[in-house]
This record gives structure tokens, sequence and C-alpha cells, in this order.
């Protein structure tokens, strides 16, 4: 025998027997089910006769099932009223409230962990960004020794006078002015030496003769003497060099050619690359506002344009 419970135009029907029922069961379930139950009620039931008997306790209920052994369903009627009756009671499903308890009981925990959750992703954030820069730190270090002991080029048979260190490794810087005296990268970038150095990268660079013009300055008495001594040394290269028969415009063409080689750039430009005069002078017509060691870092490495212009030239 199962109940219904009609409230004006909503119904239910509990799944339960009526016999495993009891009113304190059917009144604290109706809130649930029924959405229009009133604040104050009464149950009643519908007798042979036609007439409606409240429902007030279990006997009632009782009473229903011995009269009624043979009826499937019973069907109690929800009647609003003032005074008296039962009390709609606030409550809510068991299942939601449970849901919503085990969601606050997550939440106050998940709150409670979020300090130190974040407090370990930040060191774990910081340890990775160490290890990342010391890992790039590393690699470049070490490609930067590698490509540094790559490059590395060793000047046999020349020490630095600086350091001592024999033979130089590295770059090579030859002084333009003193006989003889070289520094290594290390002693040339402090700075201590006063004349211009030359900078040799390959052994194959080192010029077999420097030639150092100084410009006639007040301050530098020593310009004269210089200018002097080098135009004394070209004309005794000219007496021994070429001999009386030869024609005097071709010895003139030739001193032209050794005074146009006093020229520093010029000078320089026959040693860095191995030309003659005349197609060093050339180069610098080519590029007036370069300097000697810019020319020779542009057309250094094309030989077949040297040569083309040492045949031009001839």
């Amino acid at each position: 025998m199962q109940l219904q419970v009609k409230c004006n135009e909503q119904s239910w029907t509990f799944r339960r027997p009526l016999a495993e029922l009891s009113i304190q069961k059917i009144v604290r379930r109706l809130p649930i089910r029924l959405t229009n139950l009133p604040n104050q009620f009464t149950l009643q039931y519908e007798d042979f006769d036609g007439d409606m008997i409240d429902v007030t306790c279990d006997a009632d209920l009782q009473t229903i099932r011995e009269c009624q052994f043979d009826t499937k369903l019973v069907t109690l009627y929800v009647q609003q009223v003032q005074e008296g009756g039962f009390k709609k009671e606030i409550t809510c499903n068991r299942r939601e409230y449970r849901k919503e308890h085990i969601k606050q009981l997550v939440s106050q925990q998940v709150m409670e962990l979020i300090p130190e959750i974040t407090k370990q992703v930040k060191q774990s954030i910081a340890v990775n960004d160490v290890q990342n820069k010391i890992e790039t730190q590393s690699i470049n270090s070490t490609a930067l020794v590698d490509v540094k002991e790559s490059k590395k080029v060793v000047h046999q048979g020349v020490m630095c006078d600086g350091c001592k260190i024999f033979p130089i490794e590295g770059i090579r810087y030859k002084c333009a002015v003193c006989i003889d005296f070289d520094l290594c990268e290390k002693c040339e970038d402090l700075g201590n030496h006063q004349h211009a150095m030359l900078k040799i990268r390959k052994p194959e660079q080192t010029p077999s003769i420097i030639v150092t013009a100084i410009g006639d300055k007040p301050d530098l008495p020593q310009g004269n003497t210089l200018r002097a001594q080098i135009a004394e040394m070209v004309q005794k290269e000219l007496d021994t060099s070429f001999p009386q028969s030869l024609e005097i415009s071709s010895i003139q063409q030739e001193q032209q050619h050794l005074n146009t080689s006093t020229n520093p750039v010029v000078v320089e430009l026959c040693e860095l690359l191995r030309i003659r005069p005349e197609v060093a002078q050339t180069l610098i017509e080519l590029f007036p506002s370069q300097s000697a060691q810019e020319i020779m870092e542009i057309v250094g490495d094309d030989l077949e344009y040297l040569n083309s212009l040492q045949r031009s030239t001839a």
C-alpha cells in the first residue's frame, strides 16, 4: 500500500510503503517534495462516507491501513489552517546538504593550502631561474673559451716586453717607433706604452720594415731629424739600387714612387698587403676616408683583386 499526498494541484507519492512511514517522516519530507506547501497545514483523509478525517498521529495511519487493506493507493490531502496542525519545517535535501558541506570543507582546505602552495611555486620558479642562468652562463663561457682557444695564434720567437710571456699568443702589438718592442693583448690593454702600436693578428702579417714619419711640429724637434734620416736612407737606396747608366727620367720616376712610399698610410698598406707603393696609392685614392687597417679589412682577402691592381699598375 502506497501513500500519496496532494496539495492543490501538486502531489507526491512516497516510494516506501505506508507501513514503513510515520507521521513525523511524512511531515518532514513534504517541504522538500511540495513547493506550494503552506506554512501551517493539516493532513486529512476521506473515508467511505466522504467525510474528511484529520490525520494527526501514527495511530491514525494505522487505522487507515486497517480500513483500506485492499487498496493499493491511499491519498492524504493538505489543508491550510491558521491555528493548530503541522508547521512547515525549513529543511533541505540531505544529499544537497552533504554536497554543499563537502564543497565548503574542500574550499576551506584549499584556502589554507594556497599560501604554502604559492610559496613552493615561487621557490621552484626561483630555483629554475637560477639553474637556467647558471646553465646559460656556463654554456656561454664554454663557447667563448672554445672560440678564443680556437682563434689563438702563436707568434713563434716573439716575447712580450711587458709581462715577458714567450711566445705571444693571440694578437701581437708591435711598436711603430721603438726597435723590437712587442706587447701581448693584456699588456696593450693597460695603455702604458706611449707610442702607437701596430696590431698583428697573424704571424704572416708581420712587416719586415716599419717607417714612421713624424710631422714638423714645434713640440717635436725630432721630426725634422727623422725626415732628414729618411731622406738620406732613400738617397742611399737610390744610389745603390740603380746604376748610373739609367736614364734620369727613370730614376726620377722611381724616386717619386719612393717619396710616395714615405706616406705612412702607403707604407703601412705595403707592409700589410705586400703590395707596391703605386698599388697602395691607388687603394688610397679609391678609399680616401679609410685608414690602412680598414682598407686591409676591405680588400685584404680579395687576392684576385689585388693581383689585378698589381698588373694594371705594373
